[in-house]
């Protein structure tokens, strides 16, 4: 069971609040151990935390104390130097949290060597033995043995401390929760503080409470129980002309051979220990062909050459309801491995599960599964399609985030992949930039640009394989009107296969210039009245050669007409502009 604590004060409280808040929790808890203590010591080139001396033994004592997400192996570092620079008898570091993977093993190396035997590490587990044991706190441990506690948080907070165990019930991830007062077990918690304590600890905020947990009974389907939730991998095409990604196993895949080859050699970097990255991203605009290299990265890890290296698989990030997502979609890809060979698990390997759907690579379940990956030098790649949609789900991108942070800290051999939308932009007054901002430094990005002559190319010969060879006049026409557009040649020439399946004759198509106009009367039927106001608007600008800019979303036309306009990919983006994909001014103006 892993155990946390857990500062909250005030919404607008500093961090530099929350540190003294553990501070004062740790200064008090060295009083009752007859210690005198005084804080915040600052000797020249260095800051102590606390300092103490015993009352009986005149023992002094220096004390760090850490309540953040990460301990760094920099501040143990530091920790160790002040106390042999003071030459000071004892040294104990308090820590709220988790500490990084380098600071684990640094750790391990301390406590391994006689030097270092006067200072002492406590992390959360320790903590909450000493308060209970000091009656500072009363916890009832021992009194829920008939549950499953996947993690054990100390919440201290502004109106009170507060145990929360996370209850798992035969299911992946916790379902369940039991609130107790830290104090006086049988008080009961408000409704207010119940609310604000689910607002402020991403774990709980969508399980359920368990009110009365002494009386309490499970239910005998808690599989049904738990809530269900599809993750749906990126869909491929059964034909070149479907509307869908470009399915890389039937070979509708054309082109980006620069691209992929750079990513699949950042894939070999990292299963030969040439880079301390673990996370990628493609960055292109929409309808650029991104979904398509996603399932070609999946396909390429399946060949004769890469299937006993990597084992991939492509999520639809817009199939995500809830912040159990992150985890269903990683315990997806480990079943998947497991499923197909991909790797020979321990024979007592118990089914996938997670601490909390904040914490996916803590589990005992997971840490095992790891560790078999490591030893037979596999990799798997996960990769979330339409990242950016998580930005229109409220909260979801931090557990996102935390899954990348984790794994770029820890280095599993776990490779993380997502695509996005150039052309969606983040406020900076949201508060998910400055995480997306930090999310991008641990990744190494990949930019897809619009298709070269031979990427169209590519289309076209698609198109004859179905119809026959074609005019020359006809392959200029798809080119020139393309406009070097993935999902516009892709397009147009789904609409000339759609003309001379339906037995017009290929020579026709020149004089009706490919019957662009029809395209465009079957994209206008779908319009609403918004919609179609907003096209007339940018097709006139256009045809008057001044443009319309993003200067005139919000005042002439609505943001999230244009949205639309550009997911419906009847306009085009370029730079500050905007402009339809075609111009015919008798049918627009």
């Amino acid at each position: 069971m892993k155990s946390e604590i857990k500062i909250i004060l005030e919404s607008d409280a500093s961090n530099k609040a929350k540190g003294s808040c553990f501070e004062t929790l740790i200064s008090n808890l060295l009083t009752i151990q007859h210690y005198d203590v005084v804080g915040n010591i600052n000797f020249t080139g260095m800051e102590i935390d606390l300092i103490a001396k015993h009352k009986h033994t005149n023992e002094q004592l220096y004390v760090e104390c850490k309540a953040k997400e990460k301990v760094t192996s920099d501040e143990i570092r530091k920790f160790c130097f002040n106390i042999n620079h003071k030459k000071i008898e004892k040294g104990y570091f308090f820590r709220t949290q988790e500490l990084e993977s380098q600071a684990g093993g640094l750790l391990m190396e301390i406590k391994g060597d006689v030097r270092y035997s006067k200072l002492s590490f406590f992390e959360a587990n320790q903590i909450i033995r000493m308060l209970s044991d000091g009656k500072m706190i009363f916890d009832p441990i021992d009194s829920l043995s008939n549950y499953i506690i996947s993690k054990r948080i100390l919440a201290v907070t502004y109106f009170g401390d507060y145990f929360v165990y996370l209850i798992n019930e035969q299911n992946a991830l916790p379902t369940k929760y039991i609130l107790l007062d830290a104090k006086e077990q049988d008080k009961p918690v408000s409704d207010e503080h119940i609310s604000i304590l689910k607002s402020r600890l991403e774990e709980i905020t969508n399980l359920q409470l368990i009110p009365n947990h002494s009386h309490y009974k499970k239910k005998e389907n808690t599989l049904i129980e738990a809530a269900i939730e599809a993750i749906s991998e990126v869909q491929e095409s059964e034909n070149w002309y479907d509307y869908l990604p470009a399915s890389s196993e039937k070979q509708h895949f054309v082109g980006r051979d620069d691209i992929r080859t750079k990513i699949l050699t950042f894939f070999k970097e990292i299963r030969e220990n040439k880079t301390p990255k673990r996370i990628f991203y493609l960055n292109g605009k929409s309808g650029w062909g991104k979904s398509s290299l996603v399932l070609e990265l999946k396909g390429r890890c399946g060949n004769k050459h890469y299937k006993n290296k990597f084992l991939a698989i492509a999520i639809d990030t817009r199939s995500a309801i809830s912040d159990n997502f992150v985890a269903l979609s990683f315990k997806k890809l480990m079943n998947e491995a497991i499923k197909q060979n991909f790797i020979t698990p321990d024979i007592f390997q118990s089914p996938i599960s997670f601490i909390s759907n904040n914490d996916l690579l803590s589990s005992p379940s997971v840490n095992n599964f790891i560790d078999t990956l490591k030893i037979q030098e596999k990799f798997l790649v996960l990769i979330f399609d339409q990242f950016e949609d998580v930005f229109r789900k409220k909260d979801f991108f931090k557990t996102f985030y935390k899954f990348l942070t984790d794994v770029t800290d820890k280095k599993p051999n776990l490779i993380i992949g997502f695509s996005w939308k150039s052309d969606f932009f983040i406020q900076s007054d949201d508060p998910s930039y400055h995480i997306w901002q930090q999310a991008k430094e641990q990744a190494r990005e990949f930019t897809i640009n619009e298709f070269g002559e031979k990427e169209i190319d590519g289309i076209i010969k698609q198109l004859e394989g179905s119809v026959g060879s074609l005019d020359k006049g006809i392959k200029e026409r798809i080119k020139e009107s393309s406009q070097g557009l993935p999902w516009l040649t892709k397009k147009l020439c789904i609409h000339i296969f759609d003309q001379i399946d339906s037995g017009l004759a290929k020579e026709n198509l020149i004089e009706s210039n490919l019957n662009i106009l029809d395209l465009f009367r079957k994209d206008e039927e779908k319009l609403s009245s918004n919609e179609l106001k907003a096209i007339q608007i940018i097709a006139k600008k256009a045809y008057d050669g001044s443009f319309f800019d993003e200067t005139g979303v919000g005042d002439i036309i609505e943001s999230n007409t244009i949205t639309d306009l550009l997911h419906k990919r009847l306009i085009i983006r370029s730079g500050a502009n905007y402009n339809i994909y075609w111009i015919y001014t008798g049918i627009i103006l």
